[in-house]
């Protein structure tokens, strides 16, 4: 816990020296793009609603928003003396289009349609070289081989799931509507609230869905003090049953993130954000399901204009998140890349 609170604290001051060295470089345009579009990598919440961070800018009538956007995750989780036991052990390669439309000025639809595929652990010999560079836990690694894929869960004795490997297959789709709140009045910040659900379009058996809709609203607010913003996120997932893991699922679980982006030059930010949520799983003895979730991530977005296409602008975002406890499902690393357009 002690190492991994000190390589967050390396991560920031690296990014924040970055930024204080541009301090002079020139701003002419503060737009809104970021904060950085992640959630949990956790193989089993991916089976389950999340409420991503995103400003609360809508879209402008009729405007169009499309993208891409793919996140490798390494994965491990073991514990095999719990009441509640896990061996989930693989990457995942989790990849998300994502098409957005602008009703009104202040509000926009969205849908989300994701692919997964889960596959042996083929990056472990990284993770082991850097953790021990950074003097992080193993958490159970030397107990078993690398490069295998395992995703088993057990309660009371009585095997819950045991899932194979997937192959870029459809997950269950994810639709929000927001509403720009602020508009309608002279506030000195901007305020949003979305709503969201989660159809159950995923095969259960291969753990690509939970069998059932989830619903969610959350409240976004951005402040923006010229070169720095400041995008805030509170939510609640209500969640449906659970094909398979009812057992060890509670009803709901609370969402929240905090994020700081910092404008270095015309098109091009550096973010620092801190996201999670409370638990999702009850009556479970394993930290792993029993801890809150807490990813720090750290990044780049950015974007410019396209003269003579159809889109008028292009967007990207890169970020590393880092599981900042020691314990809990935050997974060990994820990496994302996400480029869209609008017009």
């Amino acid at each position: 816990m002690k190492n991994t609170k000190t390589l967050t604290v390396i991560l920031a001051t690296v990014l924040l020296v970055l930024c204080a060295g541009v301090t002079r470089a020139k701003i002419t345009d503060y737009k809104p793009f970021g904060p950085l579009r992640v959630r949990t990598q956790h193989p089993l919440y991916l089976q389950l609603l999340s409420l991503p961070m995103e400003s609360p800018q809508t879209l402008n009538r009729d405007q169009f928003e499309l993208t891409i956007e793919t996140v490798f995750s390494n994965v491990f989780e073991f514990d095999n003396v719990a009441t509640t036991t896990m061996d989930i052990d693989m990457e995942v390669w989790r990849t998300a289009l994502t098409a957005t439309y602008g009703i009104n000025d202040q509000m926009d639809v969205q849908i989300e349609v994701p692919f997964m595929t889960t596959v042996g652990g083929f990056s472990d010999s990284f993770i082991e070289g850097y953790h021990n560079l950074f003097g992080l836990p193993y958490s159970g690694r030397g107990f078993v081989a690398e490069n295998r894929h395992s995703f088993l869960v057990t309660h009371r004795g009585r095997r819950l799931v045991n899932y194979p490997r997937t192959d870029f297959d459809l997950s269950d789709i994810r639709a929000r509507v927001k509403y720009l709140l602020s508009d309608h009045w002279a506030w000195p910040f901007k305020l949003a609230l979305a709503g969201y659900i989660k159809c159950p379009v995923g095969k259960t058996e291969q753990g690509l869905g939970s069998g059932q809709f989830d619903l969610g609203f959350s409240l976004l607010a951005q402040k923006s003090i010229r070169r720095f913003h400041f995008v805030s996120h509170a939510g609640y997932v209500l969640l449906g049953k659970h094909a398979y893991l009812d057992a060890i699922l509670g009803h709901g679980f609370f969402s929240f993130g905090q994020s700081i982006r910092f404008d270095i030059l015309d098109g091009l930010s550096a973010v620092v954000q801190l996201t999670g949520n409370t638990a999702a799983f009850n009556n479970v003895d394993t930290r792993d399901l029993e801890e809150i979730i807490l990813d720090l991530n750290v990044g780049f977005t950015g974007s410019f204009t396209l003269n003579h296409t159809v889109f008028d602008e292009f967007f990207y975002q890169w970020s590393f998140s880092e599981d900042v406890m020691s314990s809990g499902p935050s997974v060990d690393f994820s990496v994302l890349f996400m480029a869209g357009v609008r017009y």
